[in-house]
């Protein structure tokens, strides 16, 4: 039977949130931390096109960690379908980060710097003109759950730096050239020489957009439960 769920009812907004955090298990994560329930509750009267990204930003991690996953099981690329399944998948990856990374800065403007929104969205690139933001202003107030947030400036350069690298290696020369992925997908054995070694470092890092997007979402009542956690 067809599982709907009207996103844009409380009861909907749950379910969806409860489901997608019980089908990423499967995969060995966990993104509760990511609220669908508490994005509607918080924005969708006030802003609800935050709580549209919000919501676009769980399927976005979920089709991220579960790619990643895929990758992970198919790196010995020991037979044909092995083989051609890797260059799927990691085609797959690049095109899925852009577009988690994209909406993660859309979020973080749109809900740090309200002002700054319409600017940032025409920007040539939105990345130079995030990084430009996050590392100017550094903690920023959350009006609509009422609390402030900083975002790193170590992360904000790395997030630039990997998303630069992304972009420069593969965008291009997938869409429009003849692509990179193929030169080591089906030539090379040894993936720490590889694009594939950076995922650790992606990884590495996923937790602080978790925990930035939880503050966002949830307000208060993430960061207190965030707290506690990392106390000694």
């Amino acid at each position: 039977m067809y599982r709907q769920y009207d996103l844009d009812a409380q009861a909907g907004a749950e379910a969806f949130d409860r489901d997608l955090n019980g089908l990423s298990y499967t995969y060995g994560f966990g993104f509760s931390a990511v609220s669908v329930e508490a994005a509607f509750k918080n924005y969708y009267e006030q802003d609800r096109l935050i709580y549209y990204m919000a919501v676009d930003l769980k399927l976005n991690l979920y089709n991220l960690f579960s790619t990643i996953r895929e990758l992970e099981a198919l790196r010995s690329r020991s037979c044909m379908q092995e083989m051609f399944s890797f260059h799927n998948k990691w085609v797959n990856f690049v095109a899925v980060y852009r577009s988690f990374y994209d909406k993660f800065m859309n979020v973080a403007v749109k809900a740090g710097y309200p002002e700054k929104y319409d600017s940032f969205d025409r920007a040539r690139s939105k990345a130079k003109t995030f990084r430009k933001i996050a590392l100017e202003n550094g903690a920023v107030y959350l009006e609509k759950v009422e609390m402030f947030l900083a975002f790193p400036e170590e992360f904000v350069l790395w997030t630039n730096e990997f998303i630069n690298k992304i972009n420069d290696q593969y965008r291009t020369a997938e869409l429009h050239g003849s692509g990179k992925a193929r030169k080591w997908v089906f030539t090379e054995s040894d993936l720490s020489r590889t694009p594939y070694a950076d995922l650790q470092d992606l990884v590495n890092h996923m937790g602080q957009f978790i925990n930035i997007l939880g503050c966002i979402f949830s307000g208060r009542e993430f960061a207190e439960l965030l707290e506690k956690e990392l106390a000694p």
